[in-house]
């Protein structure tokens, strides 16, 4: 679920750091800013406010990007920002936000910027999902090493002349 990425950040905190280096953009973008926009987005009740909320943010995260570069954002730099930025403020809930819209927003209804936004906010919740699983099959990695060097230093031990557990069992 996508509550999990405060676990993220607890577990690494550099992890969220490394994307300041890419571009000086994601230095620039005011987390107390983006947190009151994501909460409008939080709190919203319908579908079609939801969207114009995510409009809204996408429009202040491009006007930061057109500042810094002198250029208009494309979606290739759009979507990371903007991925970075669900990750940065972390709204809770925000995988049942999603789920809400997709069951609920009429994308038939509401097509153009409104249907691209959604698009755009499904495809910000996958690549939320891979960093997740990524971190967590990181996680599980390292265990996994640790484990076998404890294992082999205890096999060692009992190779080394030191009685095993079962030696002192019997």
């Amino acid at each position: 679920s996508f509550v999990t990425i405060n676990e993220i950040m607890k577990n690494d905190p550099t992890q969220i750091e490394l994307l300041d280096c890419i571009h000086p953009c994601y230095t620039q973008l005011d987390k107390i800013k983006l947190t009151d926009m994501f909460n409008s987005f939080y709190i919203s009740m319908t579908p079609f406010d939801k969207i114009c909320c995510l409009i809204e943010i996408n429009n202040y995260i491009s006007t930061v990007f057109k500042e810094m570069t002198g250029h208009s954002v494309g979606h290739d730099d759009l979507l990371p920002l903007f991925s970075y930025c669900v990750i940065l403020v972390n709204i809770p809930n925000m995988y049942s936000q999603f789920v809400f819209l997709d069951n609920f927003f009429n994308r038939k209804a509401y097509s153009g910027r409104y249907d691209f936004m959604f698009v755009s906010f499904a495809s910000c919740i996958q690549i939320c999902e891979d960093i997740i699983k990524d971190h967590k099959l990181a996680n599980l990695d390292e265990d996994t090493e640790e484990g076998t060097e404890e294992e082999t230093e205890e096999e060692t031990e009992g190779e080394a002349g030191e009685k095993t557990a079962e030696e002192i069992i019997i």
